[in-house]
């Protein structure tokens, strides 16, 4: 997975920019797929969507909770 999120400069600098929580949640999403050909395929289809938005500058999946203690 890194090395197709290392393939674009641009890409890799976009994630790298992003908080550690979401880009542990996000690879950790990518892997939550488990057991034979149709999890690998899931699998691909995350991480092409994550590469379409983080190449785009974009986060996705996951708002910030702003003001959660009111």
């Amino acid at each position: 997975m890194d090395s197709q999120l290392k393939s674009d400069l641009q890409v890799w600098q976009n994630f790298q920019g992003f908080s550690k929580f979401y880009q542990r949640l996000k690879v950790r999403w990518i892997e939550a797929t488990t057991g034979g050909k149709t999890a690998k395929i899931v699998a691909q289809q995350r991480l092409d969507h994550l590469i379409k938005m983080t190449a785009q500058g974009k986060r996705y999946g996951c708002e910030p909770m702003v003001d959660w203690e009111s």
